[in-house]
């Protein structure tokens, strides 16, 4: 199960789950189109696609469906089959497909593909990997990290920037990866298997990460440095040194 905090991330960058839709040329006409891996109808008319309800094909006069050519494509890095199905030259759904819908259009082997509609390719600002998010068998969004041949192979689909990204303290040999989105303030930290899950993005080695501090208690000349990987941590001099000597906010003990 994933982590609220997990599903933000991937709200923010993957694309809508479900069908992709290419728009038909304006038609006065309706046309009813059924793929072979589903019972869904589908209709093309006045330039746009349309899954259809029971009663909205009753209403239709429960017209027979034309079969739609379908391809099916995959990426090279992951299982999931996706159904391109054609109605007319300009109007095309592509659906991902689960095993069953697999085996109702009788296993047909996939080709892979470069690129398939729908897919987000990204990158976060902490670094210049770029990822695909694409939807996944069971309707939740799944994360790859692209090679540069893969990129490639998108004909170099120009990626969209997904936010600040991915920080760690670069002055301390403790462990922690902490995560800032776009409409946060402060970065929080994030487990193994959250970053496990988006495709261990590199995270930027840093001074500072949004929402951090540097404390001293008055009279003390202990530094004392808390942010979301670390918390009351003493600083040595030459930490200090490495972070750049932030001047202190002093307190009150």
């Amino acid at each position: 199960m994933k982590s609220k905090l997990l599903a933000s991330m991937i709200a923010a960058t993957v694309a809508t789950v479900g069908s992709v839709l290419v728009a038909a040329p304006a038609s006065a006409a309706v046309a009813v189109y059924q793929p072979a891996y589903t019972d869904d109808i589908y209709a093309v008319s006045d330039g746009t696609t349309t899954q259809l309800t029971l009663d909205e094909w009753l209403a239709l006069g429960a017209p027979a469906p034309q079969p739609a050519p379908t391809v099916y494509v995959k990426y090279s890095w992951d299982d999931t089959v996706y159904a391109i199905s054609t109605f007319t030259p300009d109007a095309k759904i592509i659906n991902s497909i689960n095993s069953a819908e697999w085996a109702r259009a009788g296993w047909p082997a996939p080709t892979v593909a470069g690129f398939i509609a729908g897919t987000l390719i990204y990158q976060w600002g902490s670094s210049p990997e770029l990822f695909a998010a694409f939807p996944s068998e069971d309707g939740s969004g799944s994360i790859h990290k692209l090679t540069y041949n893969q990129w490639a192979k998108t004909g170099f689909k120009t990626p969209e920037l997904a936010g600040p990204g991915f920080f760690t303290l670069a002055w301390v040999d403790t462990p922690g990866i902490a995560f800032q989105a776009v409409d946060q303030q402060a970065a929080v930290e994030i487990s193994y298997d959250e970053w496990s899950l988006l495709d261990f993005p590199t995270p930027a080695a840093v001074d500072r990460i949004a929402g951090d501090g540097f404390f001293q208690v008055a009279g003390s000349a202990d530094i004392v440095y808390s942010g979301p990987t670390l918390t009351d941590y003493t600083l040595s001099y030459e930490e200090w040194e490495a972070a750049g000597f932030p001047q202190p906010e002093v307190i009150n003990g």
